[in-house]
């Protein structure tokens, strides 16, 4: 059965509304104004009997031109969060809007559209998320609806460190949540440098005018630069952070992708609601990055992106082509993008360009422990063998776990209880 269209209803849901012709020569007495009279014409009348679907889009332009002619107030209220947790919330709100006289004119599983001659209402809702758009000209039917929003869907705000990436759509590209990937920096991993290195960027990726837009974590494997990707989604709770594989940036500059880039580059209201918050709660507002008013920047994360930072040649100069322009270019600028890639490459076979002054912010080279720090992690991560550290000089951060959970790594190192041999690979 089809349901795309308006009069497409299930069997037992109320049918398609009536449409009666306008009676362009109501006369409406003043003291109806900014409330609907009893025999108010509907708002689908200017939309007419020939309309294959009511979307939004449609009934907002009708509920516009019929408060417009009689001087009623247009009432919108949108909501987005998460369907409570009950079961059978979503047939719970549907009974409410029919007891309310709404009638339901478009039925789906997860989504459903009502009306009435002053009110149109959008419902849409799955496992994840819930959205519920409520538009109308009669005030008191508006307040009784938007309780019934507010006592359904929950709209807390998203938990801090959620991470974003782009998958395809019926609509093209869209920015979905794949999860919290926030964890906090365990500063004793890593050497001196390395966490200045990161402070400069956690510093850099919330200054309105930014050193430059692109940082850059390089190293061999195992030294922890995922770690400190994913220590920045803690430190900057209020930033957007969104992974791009490095297969896509050749195609940063395409309609496709930078349509679902402009999507998802926030607004300022979320801005203005955290400082607000922070303001009344006493924190400190003096973040570059909670100031209201201001766009918030939207990171995105390139790992393992030795092809778009290396220098230029007939397989990536695409990728290199459109990481520069949008490190260091007007859509860069004026989406207020910032990019954080790590990669294992050479600092000698990056791009020349890439380590510009003012298009690179940072570069923080994440190298191998030395054998003293090394040992100081071992014991605190609860290593029971008594290793020999001094036999290598440098050491990946990976090893010195796998080793402190018992395991075996690459090259053997000697153990001073057994002579036994365990190992680091360099």
């Amino acid at each position: 059965m089809k349901t795309n269209k308006f009069h497409d209803c299930l069997p037992g849901r109320i049918s398609r509304p009536k449409l009666p012709q306008a009676d362009k020569t109501t006369d409406f007495n003043t003291q109806y104004l900014n409330k609907p009279a009893a025999n108010a014409v509907p708002w689908w009348t200017y939309v007419g009997d020939d309309s294959a679907c009511w979307s939004n889009s449609v009934a907002v332009k009708a509920l516009i031109a019929q408060s417009l002619q009689f001087g009623y107030t247009l009432m919108c209220k949108f909501r987005d969060g998460q369907l409570i947790k009950d079961e059978g919330a979503s047939e719970a709100v549907h009974k409410a809007f029919l007891e309310l006289g709404l009638q339901c004119f478009l039925y789906r599983t997860n989504s459903q559209s009502y009306c009435t001659e002053t009110t149109f209402i959008e419902f849409n809702h799955n496992k994840s998320s819930a959205s519920l758009l409520v538009q109308s000209t009669d005030p008191e039917l508006f307040l009784k609806l938007c309780e019934i929003q507010t006592k359904y869907i929950n709209n807390e705000p998203d938990p801090e460190g959620k991470v974003f990436v782009l998958l395809p759509t019926s609509h093209g590209l869209n920015a979905q949540s794949i999860g919290v990937g926030a964890i906090p920096l365990i500063r004793d991993n890593y050497r001196a440098d390395v966490l200045s290195g990161y402070d400069k960027v956690v510093k850099d990726l919330q200054a309105e005018n930014p050193l430059g837009r692109l940082s850059i974590f390089d190293g061999s494997p195992g030294t922890g630069k995922t770690y400190l990707i994913r220590a920045l989604l803690s430190d900057l709770p209020n930033l957007k952070f969104m992974i791009l594989p490095s297969n896509m940036v050749s195609s940063l500059s395409g309609p496709d992708l930078l349509a679902a880039l402009i999507d998802a580059s926030d607004s300022n209201d979320d801005n203005e609601e955290a400082f607000l918050k922070k303001l009344d709660s006493g924190e400190d507002v003096t973040s570059e990055s909670t100031k209201p008013g201001r766009k918030k920047p939207l990171v995105l994360i390139i790992e393992d992106a030795d092809s778009c930072l290396s220098t230029r040649g007939s397989d990536n100069i695409s990728s290199v082509s459109s990481l520069l322009n949008l490190s260091d270019g007007i859509i860069g600028n004026l989406l207020d993008l910032r990019i954080v890639a790590t990669t294992n490459a050479e600092i000698e076979n990056i791009d020349e360009a890439i380590l510009r002054k003012g298009r690179l912010s940072q570069r923080v080279e994440v190298g191998k422990l030395e054998p003293k720090q090394a040992e100081e992690i071992y014991k605190r991560l609860g290593g029971k063998e008594e290793i020999d550290w001094k036999e290598k000089k440098f050491i990946p951060l990976s090893d010195v776990y796998a080793l402190a959970k018992g395991g075996k790594i690459g090259e053997e190192v000697s153990t001073k209880t057994n002579k036994r041999k365990v190992g680091f690979a360099l």
